[in-house]
């Protein structure tokens, strides 16, 4: 190490170093060097920010090439020299070190270097992130190595996707909100996964392999054996080593097409159509038969193309193919488990993704008191992600924080956040993709708040979660916090009264905490009509208060922005439940029309992921299917 002085003289950090490796590699723009080079832009301009002097940077060898007459921040483990991963369990926790007048920050990928920056920007200023631009901090003349704490983190969920609009917005360009994803540490956010979801029949339509391979293709029938009109699907023990030859090549091909456009995905999934079904071919029902579940056939026919794409794909680094439990293909095998555990190649591994979309959101993952309405709690679920342990590979988890088919009616998944993460960590999850409002940059029920909670949910399990909802709504709404959190508070509380309601209403099972049902909301006698005069009070006191505060006008017209957006979430429901609303402005009946309008007004674009019904005629209770764009709201 270079010498830098005595410990008790004042040593001033002015410099960053990084291995010049990976500013070799920007060229290319590999995907370490993109990091790296992401979390040097951060850190020097944070610093220049908080400290007014911009520090240094320089590429080097090796820490011997380090200059004399500077102290440095040292980005990434090529540098660490003697230093080494103790004490670090996960691939993105980090860990700051400090060395001779230099301090190193450094982890096991370059997503670590990323948390290890925020990690010391929140230590030496209180830099706290509440989206990718509303933050708090205080600043300093100067950065003081005497004053630098040493510091090892893990966190407690490594991978931590929030499949929200506001973290996966693209530019005009197509670059994703790096900043937000980044910031409140979304590692690995955006490109963790590389395809589409249910790609059985992009990869392998019909259309192009039927007449060769009519044996391929299957019905698909629903758990009662009832075949579903309209869908077919692939019957993949029929399909055998072909099939998966032919699937593994147009993996291959579109993990290289990827990496071409500088797309570094760390996980490629193959999965089936978006139904509640399972093919009913003969060797399909023979395989449910003998492992005692659907997901037996699935996982035979994952691991035979893993295989493949270990043996002839030659990557260079490590690919995970995803294999997704989701609809009937949730259930985890209960017979013959030791001919289904999963591939674990030199390049190329299976891992499954749990998506239990028929879960109770509401309440947390092991409340067993209550079914929804395909007759299970939540620890049904949780017992089966559980079960997926035992095959060998990574433990992905799929959670939901909106209702994807209108993000207007309320969903409190706050209440029981930390519990279900509590749960998810507990059984050995590593990666998390929890998804909220995906379809909009700017929502209502609470979007930003939600999308905070999970980010410091995923690093400490264990947080003050109370206390964090508190600190976000004084940064949030400004002066308008203390109206905001008795409108969050209400809301919470209303929706106790109507789960407690719907479970006593439906023999023990809760309508109003899944995706899949939630009829309950939308019964009127569950419902105060006077107390959506008071939520909507609220709204009001608060815009108030910051229009009477001292922020500039643009920061007061974004605050306000903010507050109106939970209102339309208010108005919606009222007229929805009641048909007549207060507007903002005066005393006169609401309309979907004046919904609409505010919802432009501030932003908002969508109501739903992608389509969803809408009621056509209240009289008749006919309903059509619509896209869930903002114009369409009804």
């Amino acid at each position: 190490m270079v010498y830098r002085g005595a410990r008790n003289k004042k040593i001033l950090i002015n410099a960053v170093a990084v291995s010049n490796r990976y500013y070799d590699r920007l060229a290319d723009r590999s995907e370490d060097a993109i990091d790296y080079y992401y979390a040097i832009d951060e850190l020097t301009k944070w610093i220049g920010k908080l400290t007014g002097t911009t520090p240094d940077v320089d590429y080097v060898g090796n820490v011997g090439d380090l200059a004399e007459d500077k102290n440095y921040f040292v980005l990434g483990d090529l540098l660490a020299g003697g230093e080494d991963y103790s004490g670090l369990t996960t691939k993105t926790g980090y860990k700051i070190v400090k060395r001779d007048g230099n301090v190193f920050l450094f982890g096991k990928t370059g997503y670590s270097a990323i948390n290890a920056v925020y990690g010391l920007l929140a230590q030496q200023f209180d830099l706290e992130f509440y989206s990718d631009k509303v933050y708090t901090c205080y600043t300093k003349k100067d950065l003081d190595y005497n004053e630098i704490e040493e510091e090892t983190f893990n966190p407690s969920i490594d991978y931590n996707w929030a499949c929200d609009g506001a973290t996966i917005k693209v530019n005009e360009n197509g670059i994703p909100n790096w900043d937000y994803q980044h910031r409140l540490g979304f590692a690995n956010a955006w490109q963790i996964i590389g395809g589409s979801w249910h790609n059985f029949l992009e990869l392998l339509p019909e259309s192009e392999y039927g007449t060769l391979h009519p044996s391929w293709y299957a019905d698909v029938a629903d758990s009662d054996g009832n075949v579903i009109e309209g869908y077919r699907t692939l019957s993949l023990l029929d399909g055998g080593d072909e099939m998966a030859q032919i699937v593994g090549d147009k993996l291959i091909a579109l993990i290289r097409d990827d990496e071409a456009g500088n797309n570094f995905k760390s996980y490629y999934q193959f999965s089936a159509p978006d139904i509640r079904g399972w093919s009913n071919s003969e060797s399909s029902q023979a395989a449910k038969t003998k492992y005692g579940a659907y997901s037996a056939e699935y996982i035979l026919f994952m691991n035979k193309l893993a295989k493949y794409l270990d043996t002839y794909g030659g990557f260079t680094r490590k690919i995970d193919l995803v294999l997704l439990a989701y609809n009937m293909a949730l259930e985890a095998p209960s017979k013959n488990l030791s001919e289904l555990n999963f591939y674990q190649g030199e390049k190329t591994s299976l891992a499954v993704m749990f998506a239990p979309i028929e879960k109770n959101s509401y309440r947390a993952l092991n409340d067993e008191t209550v079914g929804v309405k395909y007759g299970y709690s939540n620890k049904y679920f949780l017992d089966q992600l559980q079960k997926w342990n035992l095959f060998g590979g990574e433990i992905m988890f799929w959670n939901y924080s909106e209702y994807y088919d209108n993000y207007f009616v309320p969903l409190d998944t706050l209440t029981n956040m930390q519990a279900t993460y509590k749960a998810i960590a507990l059984a050995g999850v590593t990666h998390l993709q929890d998804e909220g409002a995906i379809s909009d940059y700017v929502g209502t029920d609470w979007i930003a708040l939600k999308i905070y909670i999970k980010s410091k949910l995923a690093r400490d399990v264990n947080c003050n979660v109370e206390a964090l909802i508190e600190r976000f709504c004084n940064v949030y709404y400004g002066e308008g916090a203390e109206y905001m959190l008795k409108l969050l508070k209400s809301e919470q509380a209303r929706y106790k009264i109507i789960s407690d309601a719907s479970v006593s209403d439906n023999g023990g099972k809760d309508a109003v905490g899944a995706h899949v049902v939630r009829e309950s909301m939308a019964e009127k006698k569950y419902w105060n009509e006077s107390e959506f005069d008071e939520w909507y009070g609220y709204i009001k006191a608060a815009v108030a208060a910051v229009e009477a505060s001292d922020l500039s006008d643009p920061d007061r017209k974004e605050v306000i922005k903010r507050i109106e957006m939970e209102g339309v979430a208010v108005r919606y429901m009222k007229y929805y439940i009641f048909d007549k609303y207060v507007t903002l402005k005066d005393e006169t009946k609401d309309s979907i029309e004046k919904i609409k309008t505010t919802c432009i007004d501030v932003g908002i674009t969508r109501f739903a992921d992608g389509a969803a019904y809408i009621r056509k005629s209240r009289l008749l209770n006919t309903w059509q299917l619509v896209d869930g764009a903002i114009e369409n709201l009804g």
